[in-house]
Parts: structure tokens; sequence; C-alpha cells
């Protein structure tokens, strides 16, 4: 299968894109785009693949995926649809310098090491799912904290899988 180049559209009012997408089906072909993304399944499940990797996915998946992995997820078919939040970011979404100051190493760390995505799990992935819920009501500030705090916790979890080793 080969992956085709996604332009994401920035919101002129963000630094980064939050969206709780719900459908029918999960429609986008198997893309790749300059962005970081957090991907949680809230409904739905069928199959996910990203860069060479082919696994399950169900209600509650949480994957963090890095710049330019190749990604979908083709759903079962059911008359609930899906649902999922997605969160996409450049790495300068805070400035071009920001994650190589020394308070930030490690999520600079984790941000490199994603190139090849992860799966989230227990009990990481719930932390996360309520910081993303958080993030979906806050103001435009307290946005960019939860955003901050999700890959605080990320890039000091030990609950994450690699998806795509050939990445590495």
């Amino acid at each position: 299968m080969k992956a085709i180049f996604e332009h994401v559209s920035a919101n002129p009012r963000s630094s980064f894109i939050h969206k709780l997408l719900e459908a029918t089906s999960f429609d986008a072909p198997f893309h790749f785009h300059p962005q970081l993304e957090l991907t949680w399944i809230v409904k739905g499940s069928g199959m996910r693949y990203v860069g060479r990797s082919v696994q399950e996915f169900k209600e509650g998946d949480l994957v963090f995926l890095g710049p330019n992995l190749p990604h979908c997820w083709i759903n079962q078919k059911t008359e609930d649809g899906v649902a999922a939040h997605v969160i996409q970011f450049k790495e300068d979404f805070l400035g071009r310098d920001f994650f190589t100051i020394p308070e930030m190493e490690h999520i600079k760390r984790f941000l490199e090491q994603s190139k090849s995505g992860f799966v989230i799990a227990k009990p990481t992935s719930g932390i996360i799912q309520e910081k993303i819920q958080q993030l979906s009501t806050s103001p435009p500030v307290k946005r960019i904290y939860c955003l901050l705090e999700i890959l605080e916790v990320l890039a000091s979890s030990v609950d994450l899988t690699l998806l795509d080793e050939s990445m590495i």
C-alpha cells in the first residue's frame, strides 16, 4: 500500500489541531503528514495500519505517531459508526527552540522516538484520555498547558509499545 501526502489545514486561531471525528466510518486513506498525531479511538473497531505494522484496534485505543509516519484506520462497519479524538501539531508549534531547553529534554527525546509510533497502554492511556477531555473544553492557554501535560505524561511513561520498529 502506497501512502499519500495529506495536507493538514492549520487553524489560524490555534497553534495545534484538536478535533473530534464522528462518522459512519474512518475514510482517510493510508497517508502521512509532517504533524505529530495523537489519536484516541472513542468508538469503533477494526484494523490499524502504521508504517509496516498492522494491528487490530478497538474502543479506547490510544496511539501517538511521529511526523511523516504513514497510517490509517479501517473500521468494521456498524450502525453505531466511529468516533476519535485527534490532536495534530508540528514539533515547533511552540517555537523552533522550545523543546531544546533543558527542562524539555525528555519530551524532545520522546518526540524523536515517536517516528516509529507508539501504542499507549493503561494506566497511561486513561490519564491521557482524561487530559484530552480537559483539553477539549479548556480556554486557549489551558489547551496548550493540557497538551504539554500530555507530552510530559507520555515522555515519562513505561506503558508505550513501538508500532513500527522498521522506522528506527
